[in-house]
């Protein structure tokens, strides 16, 4: 199929008998792919597949290598192209300092600064708490004045359970409950004078408990209320107080940094230029390395090309038995049919299963 009708190479031909007879598949269950060749040669056939291995292994490694070549040369370019800027930065700081006398940063502006910072964080927590503070206040008053009553929360009802009066009651209550119930269980009628007694007992301990209860609930709810008054009040002394001193150093961070915020500016710059050149270097070492490294491209070759010890087709010892097994159903189906379509009478059981026919004699 390689050669033309005017006894030239026939590419598109050699390449449909390549695609015909080079087969390639991913190894179930594996990252493995493997490659085979069909051909009467088998040493034909192991040469092709050594030639698609090496060609195939080959497009890697050159795609692999102009891949890297590319990534090389565009930061070989931007780590040029920083060292420009930093060049550039630097003489415009060195200009800055003659020009205005600046010999370095002035430490009372780093302290004002760090003060300040402190100062904006403790201003805006206590902002944050005198709001959140604000807006309990709003929500407690709306149920203080709710026309329904208070609902009071969980919290509240667990402290008011602590109260040593209402766990006094509770504890009367709960004895009381239990001498009804101890007396039911030795057969006292409920009608009976003493537990009717004990009944009313408990029904008067219980009626006391839900009123204590409720008077110790609105007690720590007005508590609540008062102390939410309270702290507010408090937070927005020290909120206040706050922004005077973030005013003063505010004031004072503006007159220490006027003369030198383009000499910090600068110096940022060149920072920020300098670190990422610094990792510019760093990336295009390490895809140097990997260029030069055998297992750049992750393909690795688990096995080389083998010729077949087997042919893969006719195989004699499949098609023998195969064959055998054949003759010997066309044999049993001939016998078979025979014997269905013959319809002489070899015997008295063969009459007996005739219609309306009578064996005389045999």
């Amino acid at each position: 199929g390689g050669v033309g009708a005017e006894g030239g190479f026939d590419t598109v031909g050699a390449l449909k008998d390549l695609r015909r007879i080079v087969g390639a598949g991913i190894v179930s269950g594996t990252n493995l792919v493997q490659v085979s060749v069909s051909n009467r040669d088998k040493d034909e056939a192991t040469e092709l597949v050594g030639m698609v291995k090496e060609k195939y292994v080959a497009f890697l490694n050159e795609r692999g290598q102009a891949g890297f070549d590319d990534k090389i040369a565009g930061l070989t370019s931007q780590i040029d192209r920083f060292e420009s800027d930093m060049k550039i930065e630097v003489g415009k700081r060195q200009a800055l300092i003659q020009s205005k006398g600046l010999d370095s940063v002035d430490d009372r502006q780093s302290t004002t600064k760090f003060e300040l910072t402190q100062v904006t964080d403790k201003l805006l927590n206590a902002a944050q708490t005198l709001e959140a503070q604000r807006t309990t206040l709003k929500q407690l008053e709306a149920e203080f004045m709710s026309p329904g009553g208070i609902v009071y929360g969980a919290e509240l009802r667990a402290e008011a359970e602590r109260d040593p009066q209402v766990l006094d009651l509770r504890g009367q209550s709960q004895r009381v409950q239990s001498q009804i119930e101890a007396m039911l269980v030795s057969g006292v009628k409920r009608d009976h004078r003493q537990v009717v007694q004990l009944q009313s007992q408990l029904e008067g301990l219980e009626s006391t408990l839900t009123q204590k209860l409720s008077e110790v609930l609105k007690k720590s709810f007005e508590a609540q209320l008062d102390s939410t008054r309270k702290s507010i009040a408090q937070y927005e002394a020290v909120e206040q107080s706050w922004q005077i001193k973030s005013k003063e150093l505010s004031d004072r961070l503006v007159d220490l940094s006027k003369a030198q915020q383009d000499l910090n500016d600068f110096a940022t710059k060149i920072s920020g230029l300098s670190e990422s050149r610094a990792k510019s270097k760093q990336e295009m070492e390490n895809l140097i390395a990997q260029k030069g490294s055998a297992d750049v491209n992750r393909v690795v070759l688990v096995q080389d090309q083998r010729a077949p010890t087997d042919r893969s087709f006719p195989q004699l010892k499949i098609l023998l038995p195969a064959g055998a097994i054949l003759f010997l159903g066309i044999c049993v189906g001939v016998i078979v049919l025979v014997e269905l379509l013959d319809t002489r009478v070899k015997s008295p059981s063969d009459v007996a299963i005739m219609p309306r026919v009578r064996l005389v004699g045999w």
